[in-house]
């Protein structure tokens, strides 16, 4: 759930549905080139790099809340993050520039167009997301060695994150998960731990500074096992004991923050 394994290989979904509409748009580019205009081959990296630029530039300024503190965010591209309209307008305006022909601008537009549905469609059907689904019934322990029954949390919203040290991910969005829950003292934010021995974890967490309140050690990793979920780091979003939303992979902070307050308000 939320990742498409390949191997030893586990892909969140949107950037697999990202893959295959890349691939679409590079067959296309590919057959216009050699059909209709050899400018195709140009024009593809061109609208390629322009559209990416503008669309992830569009949602840094929609989102510089939390872009301020850490502007060279903006260049970290695996958090995701795209305003894509902005950017399909952005690479639709290099097609009117680099072509001056009807014919080429509009099989310019149809490729755009076909990528944008082959994305779209792709993100839908590889959504996995198993709504409703009640937090499993397992047993885990805290950070003191004590057992925690995770059915405790089945009442209202919860967040639940699982997490391992050696996860770069899961390392670079613990922080901005930390401080938004110190900030929601009454929304808990549980930080699992997949298979790790938990005097490591909390050496861990001692040297990077962090204060988390809930850590719980999943030696086994039923958690994920019960939920069907694929790779880490997976962050789910359950209220009155039913899953409402997740996200799987690298989860940036503005997305964190959206999705909390969504739970919050659901």
């Amino acid at each position: 759930m939320g990742m498409v394994s390949i191997g030893p290989f586990a892909i969140p979904n949107g950037v697999f549905a990202g893959l295959l509409a890349f691939l679409s748009f590079t067959v296309l580019v590919s057959i216009a080139a050699r059909r209709m205009d050899k400018k195709f081959d140009a024009w593809s990296t061109v609208a390629l790099i322009v559209g990416l630029v503008v669309a992830r530039l569009v949602y840094v300024a929609l989102n510089w809340a939390t872009f301020s503190s850490d502007p060279l965010r903006t260049f970290m591209f695996w958090q995701g993050g795209l305003e894509w309209r902005s950017g399909v307008m952005a690479a639709v305006a290099c097609s009117f520039f680099m072509f001056r022909a009807w014919r080429t601008r509009g099989m310019a537009v149809a490729i755009l167009g076909a990528s944008v549905l082959v994305w779209l469609a792709a993100g839908v059907a590889l959504n996995d997301t198993k709504e409703g689904m009640p937090l499993p019934d397992v047993t885990l322990i805290d950070a003191k060695g004590t057992q925690v029954e995770l059915r405790q949390y089945a009442f209202g919203p919860v967040v639940v994150n699982l997490w391992a040290t050696w996860c770069s991910p899961c390392r670079r969005e613990l922080p901005a998960m930390a401080a938004l829950a110190a900030q929601n003292p009454n929304l808990p934010f549980l930080f699992i731990n997949q298979a790790e021995d938990p005097i490591a974890v909390q050496a861990f967490l001692k040297q990077q500074s962090l204060t988390l309140e809930h850590v719980l050690s999943d030696a086994r990793s039923e958690v994920a096992l019960a939920l069907g979920t694929v790779g880490i780091p997976i962050t789910l979003f359950f209220y009155d004991d039913a899953l409402v939303d997740m996200h799987a992979g690298e989860i940036s902070p503005e997305m964190l923050k959206r999705k909390t307050e969504a739970l919050l308000n659901h």
